[in-house]
């Protein structure tokens, strides 16, 4: 006996019993288009490179401005933190505000361990204390607030002028490490 409640159970046993019949259009309808080329998996992504002209990059610690770095041109490169900068012009700022002006001719910035490493012609200016720094290579650590010249340096004050073979500079503490073949010449002291 086929009554309204036993029917619904029809419904699934035609579906089932005509299944030969619609299965290959459904499937048809069904498959993907295009074909499948295993290369398509293997692709590289296509990297973002950019050059920026004239750009000015500001680092800042719990709300004060700790460094301003200006650059003629950035550009990207290989890792994605990394910028290559071209004729630098940078602001290093203190605890207490004093600034260090660092110029030089190449650049590079990480920004995730905000560590500045420069190349070329560097000069150090700090004009609260009258000196200059000269090197060819330098690195500064943020974290840290550490200056490291692994090579040659000369530092040229009021009446004194000190070169060696490296140097290391704590902004902190404000004290200096000179290494390698050191020379020191002062000027203006009187005889004790």
């Amino acid at each position: 006996m086929i009554n309204r409640r036993n029917s619904i159970w029809l419904i699934p046993l035609i579906f089932f019993l005509t299944f030969p019949l619609w299965r290959i259009p459904v499937a048809s309808f069904l498959a993907p288009r295009g074909g499948y080329d295993p290369e398509f998996a293997n692709r590289q992504t296509d990297e973002h490179h950019f050059v920026i002209e004239n750009a000015d990059i500001i680092q800042s610690e719990m709300g004060q401005k700790t460094a301003d770095i200006k650059a003629e041109k950035v550009l990207t490169g290989k890792l994605p933190n990394d910028l290559f900068l071209e004729i630098v012009d940078a602001d290093i700022y203190g605890k207490n505000g004093e600034r260090t002006n660092i110029t030089a001719r190449n650049g590079l910035y990480n920004t995730v361990s905000r560590q500045l490493t420069l190349t070329e012609k560097v000069v150090v200016v700090r004009e609260s204390d009258n000196y200059r720094l000269y090197t060819e290579l330098l690195n500064y650590y943020d974290d840290t607030k550490k200056v490291i010249c692994p090579g040659k340096t000369k530092v040229i004050g009021d009446g004194i002028k000190i070169t060696g073979g490296s140097m290391t500079y704590y902004m902190t503490s404000r004290t200096y490490n000179v290494g390698g073949r050191v020379h020191t010449t002062i000027r203006g002291f009187g005889k004790p």
